[in-house]
């Protein structure tokens, strides 16, 4: 798989203009009403391998939620005779 640089080294600009650059986008592949599924699929992956994108590793999940960690706020507002129009 061919990669013209490293994926960490790009900011959102620089895969903006590379987007621009290559002339294609995700949107019109997605939207290309000729191509199957499986064709949108690959296409999609050899836009990203163009691009020089990579597979991001999943961050670490956050620990079990306890109970403690639960702070409910409940306000309750009544208005006397409002003519509103909600």
């Amino acid at each position: 798989m061919h990669r013209p640089w490293p994926a960490s080294s790009l900011g959102a600009a620089e895969v903006a203009q590379a987007v621009q650059a290559a002339g294609v986008t995700a949107d019109h592949l997605l939207n290309d009403g000729a191509l199957t599924e499986d064709d949108k699929a690959s296409q999609l992956l050899a836009l990203a391998d163009r691009l020089g994108l990579a597979r991001q590793p999943a961050p670490q999940p956050l620990p079990p939620i306890e109970p403690d960690d639960i702070h409910l706020i409940c306000w309750t507002v009544i208005l006397p005779g409002c003519d509103c129009d909600f």
